[in-house]
């Protein structure tokens, strides 16, 4: 499974739509939630263009 998490870069505190919505004040910052998916297996990709080398890398 691969992980990407859009919004990294919002400001804090500052709701950017989806990304607002899920990086609520208190419910975990980003890097709990990359901290997690990593502990679950995930293979994360930090940018949108590394989604194809990290597949062919997994494959």
């Amino acid at each position: 499974v691969f992980g990407f998490i859009a919004g990294r870069t919002a400001p804090p505190g500052k709701r950017l739509g989806h990304a607002g919505a899920i990086l609520e004040k208190g419910s975990g910052g980003i890097e709990a939630k990359l901290r997690a998916m990593a502990d679950s297996g995930f293979h994360l990709i930090d940018d949108l263009d590394q989604i194809a080398p990290a597949v062919g890398k997994v494959l």
